[in-house]
């Protein structure tokens, strides 16, 4: 298999994962407050937290929090891209030495 081709694939791969492991947590943590603001004695909490949360996201989202997490989601693929080809780059570097 060529090398370019097990880039590719391995960046996909790192994109994808890091994509959907954001998104499951920024989603878990708005799932959390959202369940525990219908728990009886927790509700002003977990709207206050539900709120704040929203809020963060809409910021990164021009007022959508769906659109603020897949931001935060193409960020953190982005990145994690970037650190996978440098790793597949030194990595193909020093295999030579």
């Amino acid at each position: 298999m060529t090398s370019i081709t097990r880039l590719f694939r391995s960046l996909f791969l790192a994109t994808l994962l890091s994509f959907s492991a954001a998104f499951l947590f920024v989603g878990g943590i708005w799932g959390m407050f959202a369940g525990v603001s219908v728990i009886p004695g927790f509700e002003q909490v977990g709207h206050i937290t539900l709120h704040s949360i929203e809020s963060f996201l809409g910021t990164f989202g021009s007022g959508s929090s769906l659109e603020g997490m897949i931001v935060i989601g193409g960020t953190f693929s982005f990145v994690v891209g970037l650190f996978d080809v440098y790793t597949f780059y030194r990595c193909e570097n020093l295999r030579h030495y």
